[in-house]
């Protein structure tokens, strides 16, 4: 995948994360929606911007330098646009993109990348057990928990990638 795409993939997942966390705020709870998509997208501009200027110099390590300068500029500009009461949310903006920025970057390290990719393997592996959660406009309270069934191959292959023979030798959905 090209540098820009990534760039786009990896902003708009890290913009609607950042945007989330608006959630704490309980005067912007009204807004989410609205909080997400802008964050969604301002992360789609500064993923492409900084996938754009990475594949230029040909250099990740700058592209996610200008990234993070750009994702913290936008933060600040939004930021900026005062409140109808007169305040501004400089920090409840741009503390949270800042670190999920930083949690970019470290996904983007090969190292700890592997060390990622071994917990939820190890995770799925052995299925264990999920929490969920709903949150209201009361407050978020715990429904119960999950367990991750083991994958069953539909497609007509065996583990070797060989097709299955004769009529019927598709696996059956439970």
């Amino acid at each position: 995948m090209n540098k820009p795409v990534v760039g786009i993939v990896v902003g708009a997942i890290l913009g609607i994360l950042d945007g989330a966390t608006a959630w704490f705020t309980p005067a912007a709870r009204p807004e989410i929606a609205g909080i997400l998509m802008g964050s969604g997208v301002k992360g789609m501009v500064v993923g492409i911007l900084s996938g754009m200027f990475a594949r230029k110099v040909n250099s990740t390590s700058a592209g996610i330098a200008v990234g993070a300068a750009f994702g913290l500029l936008f933060a600040w500009l939004v930021a900026m646009m005062p409140q109808p009461d007169g305040s501004h949310y400089y920090v409840q903006i741009m503390v949270p993109g800042f670190i999920s920025t930083g949690f970019g970057v470290l996904l983007l390290l090969p190292p700890t990348r592997a060390v990622v990719r071994s917990f939820l393997s190890n995770r799925f592996r052995r299925g264990s057990y999920g929490r969920i959660f709903i949150a209201t406009t009361q407050g978020t309270r715990y429904v119960g928990r999950f367990r991750a069934q083991s994958v069953q191959d539909t497609t007509g292959h065996d583990v070797t990638g060989k097709e299955h023979e004769g009529p019927g030798s598709r696996p059956e959905l439970p």
